[in-house]
């Protein structure tokens, strides 16, 4: 018995609208001040959760957990140690 695909679902939209508002505030503010590279700066804010989040749901596998973020198992590495992400208190047994 497995997990149903994901589909557009009431939750979904009302996160995407969650996220967008929320957004739209931090890049008024981010533009009123002269900031820039803000897709430098979000992704980050992004990516660190997901991949820590897709980790402990595939209990460290990395070849899971790549597969489920949609990218290459190398890549996932790149962006572990980029972040401090430290697979060794992650790894799958």
């Amino acid at each position: 018995m497995g997990v149903p695909p994901l589909s557009q679902t009431d939750e979904e939209m009302c996160f995407s609208e969650w996220l967008e508002k929320r957004l739209a505030v931090f890049v008024k503010r981010s533009h009123h001040s002269g900031a820039t590279n803000l897709y430098g700066l979000l992704t980050p804010l992004f990516e660190k959760p997901l991949i820590r989040l897709a980790l402990k749901e595939t209990q460290g596998c990395l070849i899971e957990t790549a597969r489920l973020l949609g990218i290459h198992r190398n890549t996932l590495r790149q962006k572990m140690k980029a972040f401090g992400i430290d697979g060794s208190t992650t790894q799958h047994k």
